[in-house]
């Protein structure tokens, strides 16, 4: 810990706590001296996303409204920069939004817009729909234009997500929709 500390400029407490929150958080395996990685590929939660870079999601939704016609069926990933844009959706007239995510789906339910959730087994974790309901629902549609979110760019060969699940749905919402978009 004292190497630690001392290439971050920090007191060996801080690296001692922080190790501690990373290792509640099931992110590396803490033992006398050293720490582990458990797995390379973590996913956040979803309100830990929610609180990064806020002004950059809230850039990038205002870019990508500009994209969404009017009278148009938007699917909206189960992505914190999505969450972003499904607050500005109540700008545009007539529109449907497609969204297998909870969060979302609450903020187009009060939004006065129309909304069609594709529900399956809940992912706690990112607090959206996977599985064979969400891609049933999924391919019954017709979709407009999809926003999709990334959890990294794996070696820079292009987006990531850390769920083989989700890897699903986004295959379907790629079938089903005419433009699409990763935000």
């Amino acid at each position: 810990m004292g190497d630690l500390a001392r290439v971050l400029d920090v007191t060996t407490e801080t690296i001692r706590k922080d190790l501690k929150v990373l290792e509640d958080r099931g992110v590396l395996i803490k033992k006398h001296g050293s720490a582990t990685v458990r797995n390379a590929y973590y996913q956040l939660p979803f309100d830990v996303k929610l609180q990064e870079n806020t002004v950059q999601k809230q850039w990038i939704a205002r870019k990508a409204l500009d994209f969404i016609q009017d009278d148009s069926i938007v699917y909206l990933d189960p992505g914190s920069t999505c969450l972003q844009l499904a607050k500005l959706l109540r700008l545009k007239k007539n529109i449907t939004v497609l969204t297998n995510s909870l969060p979302i789906g609450d903020i187009i339910c009060d939004s006065g817009l129309e909304l069609i959730m594709a529900g399956g087994k809940l992912q706690k974790k990112g607090r959206a729909f996977i599985g064979y309901y969400t891609t049933n629902v999924i391919d019954s549609i017709r979709i407009d234009i999809a926003f999709l979110g990334c959890d990294g760019f794996q070696d820079m060969d292009g987006p990531m997500t850390f769920s083989m699940e989700h890897a699903e749905i986004n295959r379907h919402i790629l079938r089903q929709s005419s433009k699409y978009f990763a935000l």
